[in-house]
């Protein structure tokens, strides 16, 4: 990012002498360039500070997301809101820990592609099994319509880390994207916590 920012402030420097209303444009873009690259590394900074060592259940799960849609909201100006639903503490502590970081980078997507100005997220258990929902009103991905995993994989479509994650805790994603509006649908095998 850096590297292209120096490009284009070469090719501005040239522009300059030639066009200068063109010029403005082109300084007006390289500024809207480098705040993203600010607020980028600013969540990556704060993502740097260590998580709990016990992020243990559904009520540390839900306080660690509500730290999260404080940042994207201060960062990105990204509306986010959660919805948990029968987690019963259920989970177990690695597995949160997991479901976090999934959540973490499907929300970080969103505010860094989609252009949102909303997103939310549910979170339920149902038959052995947790269904997530991660949905924004976005301008969508490059395509349109509703891919399963082995659409999605098949074409090379999606997400590439999310996918990997997804399929590393032995997942399925579908996605649905509609200009305005598209919906994650993640399902992954939930291991209990002994009672």
């Amino acid at each position: 990012s850096l590297t292209g920012t120096a490009l284009q402030l070469q090719a501005l420097a040239r522009l300059m002498e030639e066009d200068l209303p063109a010029a403005r444009v082109q300084l007006r873009e390289v500024q809207r360039l480098i705040a993203a690259d600010q607020r980028d590394l600013r969540f990556f900074i704060e993502e740097l500070k260590p998580m709990p060592r016990s992020l243990g259940g559904p009520a540390d799960l839900a306080d660690r997301l509500a730290e999260l849609a404080a940042r994207l909201k201060r960062l990105w100006d990204l509306d986010v809101t959660f919805r948990l639903e029968d987690l019963g503490g259920r989970l177990s502590e690695a597995f949160t820990r997991q479901l976090y970081r999934l959540l973490r980078e499907a929300l970080f997507n969103v505010a860094r592609h989609a252009g949102a100005a909303r997103a939310g997220v549910e979170v339920a258990r149902r038959d052995g099994a947790l269904e997530i929902a991660v949905s924004d009103d976005g301008r969508g991905f490059p395509f349109t319509g509703r891919y399963d995993f082995t659409e999605l994989n098949r074409l090379k479509l999606g997400p590439v880390s999310l996918k990997e994650r997804v399929s590393a805790l032995g997942g399925s994603l579908a996605i649905d994207s509609q200009p305005g509006r598209t919906r994650l649908e993640i399902r992954l095998p939930a291991p209990g916590r002994p009672r």
